[in-house]
């Protein structure tokens, strides 16, 4: 079985030769690694270059003639790659030193598209924050349920790129990342579809936090969730109009499949909130009622805070 490494850069000279490092010092040594740069303007590709020649893996530095985005960047990086399994890769995080022999002892036992394990999130220095990546996300460990899976990924992504591996058989069933997902959520979903994802249970990867996160996974104050709260109301429709769109890809890509009346339920939650737009004051509210009593709500969204939202974005 031949593991790869998929990494893409763009400014990441902080902290690539650390992660880079982490990744050279497995106890089991990957077979290749594939670096993507998206148009670094610093010292990225030259740490890089430098780093690698250290090591005694093969590898390959793509630098993209145009920017392609994160999810075009991600994609390109897999395909470029020859792995049976690819490891995404952030720049800026670091490995634990056996990550790669604990996926690649759980690949051998399970065999399945895709897998993700928990991570420690640390600051910019490295130092531990002592919460991991499971406990912000909120979701328990699930031992090999997809439809546990869907039931979380209808609602928000829960493996990050910087904590999955996935086989050429799932990189080869997808030619392009539809928005307005990420590389990382889409291939989750997809394989969560198939039945065929796995959580590996145990923290493989420390997940740097430092500001300038593409995606972060900060535990949020109330303050700062409230802030939030209050800022989505001049958004909301905004917000239907890409959960819409959202639900329609995963409801799209789960036909026949045993996901499929969650994620038509989960569409047509939406499809009914962003239809009750053009409607009167109380029609909204029977329409928002309607879905709370019926557990929608909570099912496909953020619970009470919601729904809460929304009637008050109607009579506010």
């Amino acid at each position: 079985m031949k593991l790869s490494v998929a990494i893409c850069t763009y400014n990441g000279e902080a902290y690539l030769r650390e992660q880079l490092e982490s990744i050279l010092n497995q106890t089991l040594p990957v077979d290749e690694i594939i670096l993507c740069d998206d148009g670094s303007t610093d010292n990225t590709v030259k740490i890089a270059r430098s780093v690698l020649e250290e090591g005694k893996v093969p590898f390959r530095i793509i630098e993209n003639g145009r920017s392609l985005g994160v999810a075009a960047n991600f994609l390109h990086a897999l395909k470029s790659s020859c792995g049976d399994y690819v490891f995404t890769c952030d720049q800026d995080d670091i490995w634990v030193k056996n990550k790669v022999e604990l996926f690649a002892t759980e690949i051998q036992k399970t065999n399945r598209l895709l897998y993700f394990s928990d991570g420690l999130l640390v600051d910019g220095d490295g130092q531990s924050r002592n919460v991991k990546l499971w406990d912000v996300y909120r979701v328990p460990y699930l031992e090999s349920s997809e439809s546990l899976y869907m039931k979380h990924l209808v609602r928000n992504g829960i493996v990050t790129g910087a904590a999955m591996c996935v086989s050429r058989a799932l990189i080869d069933s997808v030619d392009e990342i539809p928005t307005p997902f990420l590389h990382d959520e889409w291939l989750s979903i997809v394989a969560t579809a198939k039945d065929s994802i796995r959580a590996i249970n145990h923290v493989t990867f420390y997940y740097r936090q430092h500001g300038k996160n593409v995606v972060g996974a900060e535990k949020q104050s109330f303050k700062t969730r409230a802030k939030r709260w209050i800022a989505n109301f001049k958004a909301i429709e905004e917000i239907r109009e890409q959960r819409c769109k959202r639900a329609s890809e995963i409801a799209a890509i789960s036909r026949h499949t045993p996901q499929e009346s969650l994620t038509e339920a989960c569409y047509s939650f939406w499809l009914d909130l962003k239809a009750s737009s053009t409607q009167g004051k109380w029609p909204r509210f029977c329409c928002y009622w309607k879905h709370l009593f019926a557990g929608n709500y909570t099912r496909f969204y953020t619970g009470l805070r919601g729904f809460l939202r929304d009637v008050l974005v109607l009579f506010l």
